[in-house]
């Protein structure tokens, strides 16, 4: 079953990557995007990793972030390597 969000390209399915918010047709998490975006890349760079992707996916991705901070704040943290999570 598909959770409706407010954007066109990111949803939320019961069962795929814990539930939390993906590109929609895709298994990868807006929080990835966010994370590239973070690291310095531009979204035409992220297209050069994620190619099945469309500008419009990655700006979609990147608005969802931003209307849904906290939920994707805590997937970052919950996805970075032990050595680099905050206590």
């Amino acid at each position: 079953m598909s959770i409706a969000t407010s954007h066109a390209y990111v949803e939320r399915v019961e069962g795929r990557a814990g539930e939390r918010a993906v590109i929609k047709g895709t298994r990868i998490p807006v929080w990835t995007i966010v994370e590239c975006y973070q690291s310095g890349l531009t979204p035409e760079e992220i297209l050069a990793h994620y190619p099945q992707l469309t500008l419009s996916r990655v700006f979609d991705a990147l608005g969802y972030y931003d209307d849904n901070r906290q939920e994707i704040e805590k997937d970052l943290a919950a996805n970075r390597p032990p050595e680099n999570r905050e206590s």
